[in-house]
Formats: structure tokens, sequence, C-alpha cells
């Protein structure tokens, strides 16, 4: 596995009442856990419910965000606690 990742990047929102016009965002995630797994995300969709998430119209916005939850990538990094034979993975 690759080495723990430094910076994440993407198109989101930073302040409320902006979207859909959404800014490049950059910043780091939390550290690796011992039962966490880092994904390289290749392509990824966004659906009916992330411009509710996006807007605040269920109990947020939480910024910074980058909405999308359909997505396409590969494991980069796993944490300790998880074993090669751990991996089913679906992410929708």
């Amino acid at each position: 596995m690759g080495s723990e990742l430094k910076s994440i990047t993407g198109l989101g929102l930073s302040k409320p009442n902006t979207y859909p016009n959404m800014e490049r965002i950059t910043y780091d995630p939390a550290k690796l856990r011992s039962i966490d797994i880092n994904i390289k995300i290749v392509e990824c969709s966004i659906c009916g419910a992330n411009p509710h998430y996006a807007r605040g119209d269920w109990d947020g916005p939480h910024l910074p965000i980058i909405p999308g939850h359909e997505m396409i990538g590969y494991i980069v990094n796993k944490g300790s606690d998880i074993s090669d034979d751990d991996f089913k993975l679906v992410i929708e």
C-alpha cells in the first residue's frame, strides 16, 4: 500500500448559500487510524440528495464539503487492523 494521504482536493463549497457555484477545496485529512482505509477517488457523481445537503436543507450545511458519494476509486492505504482478506468494498 502507499503512504498516508497528505491532502485532499476536490470541487466543493466553503461558504454557505453558494451551491451550485463550487470552488477548488484542499484540506488535510484526519490521521489514518488502525481501522481506516484511504481511497483515492477517480470519478464521483452527485445525486439528488447532495444539493439538499450542500444547501443546508437537512441540518447544515457542514462546511467545507465536497459533495458526492457514488464513486469509483482504489485503496491507497489501510490501517494496521485491516488485513488483505477484509476487503469487500462498495461505495454508493
